[in-house]
């Protein structure tokens, strides 16, 4: 192999490194469902043991709305500054018929931090012990959840059960997930919501849980950062230094002027 081939492939194969530098795939640690319904019964029902999840709302009566939750451990992240990502949902089903409904995702508010799966209700953070901190089923923006939309997907009734919704985190969504990386004791979680289907009871969307029998439909957030200031400064050393033999691959030097002269 030439030396101008080996050059091309150095740099290829940088290339290709930096591009999936921080590519991370993380599982949920929790995920429940919040169900008005569940409300009639004390003890409440609590479903952070079931396989599925889902938003939305059967009816206009009271006590049929759903709305859910999910968290993930982020401490793997540490010190690292976010550039992109997403949460991949796997359908399980729906309840009623509509089009073209929206899904949407919320930072769940550090006060609401102490949920967890067997705990967390309609009506209570951790049953009998705290309610939320604005309304029930974290129905208040700016004290329940923060305000702005973190990211949507669109759902239809007939989309059934396997395929896959991604929610691709805007702007805001990015500040979210760096700051409970940068901050973990406020990592509170996502809160999921279909405000459309809600307001007119066309029905729900239900997704697999972690719960879920089959682990590849779990739901995953897939997190792309950049390098440390340090590690940039490492590459570009690396890529100089593969640029410089790339050049000295191509070309042989060229003799001072005056040994030119002497030949």
């Amino acid at each position: 192999m030439t030396p101008y081939n080996k050059s091309v492939l150095t740099l290829l194969s940088l290339v290709g490194a930096i591009t999936a530098y921080g590519q991370t795939s993380l599982l949920p640690t929790a995920d429940t469902m919040l169900d008005q319904q569940g409300e009639f019964y004390d003890p409440p029902t609590f479903f952070g043991a079931s396989p599925d999840f889902s938003v939305g709302s059967y009816s206009l009566g009271e006590g049929t709305r759903r709305r859910s939750l999910i968290r993930f451990d982020l401490s793997s992240l540490s010190g690292q500054t976010v550039s992109s990502a997403s949460l991949t949902l796997v359908r399980d089903g729906s309840g009623g018929t509509f089009t073209n409904q929206t899904v949407s995702l919320f930072a769940t508010s550090s006060p609401n931090g102490g949920w967890t799966e067997s705990t967390a209700a309609w009506a209570w953070q951790s049953y009998r012990a705290t309610h939320w901190a604005g309304s029930d089923g974290l129905g208040t923006a700016g004290t329940d959840y923060l305000n702005g939309v973190l990211a949507t997907a669109t759902v239809n009734s007939t989309d059934s059960f396997g395929p896959r919704v991604t929610f691709t985190l805007n702007s805001a969504g990015i500040t979210a997930l760096q700051s409970w990386i940068d901050s973990p004791s406020s990592n509170a979680g996502f809160l999921l919501r279909a405000d459309g289907l809600e307001a007119a009871g066309l029905g729900i969307a239900q997704f697999r849980s972690r719960e879920s029998l089959v682990t590849a439909d779990w739901p995953v957030l897939e997190v792309s950062t950049i390098p440390e200031p340090s590690s940039f400064a490492f590459i570009a050393g690396i890529l100089l230094s593969a640029a410089c033999h790339f050049r000295c691959g191509q070309h042989q030097p060229i003799k001072p002027h005056h040994e030119a002269h002497a030949t």
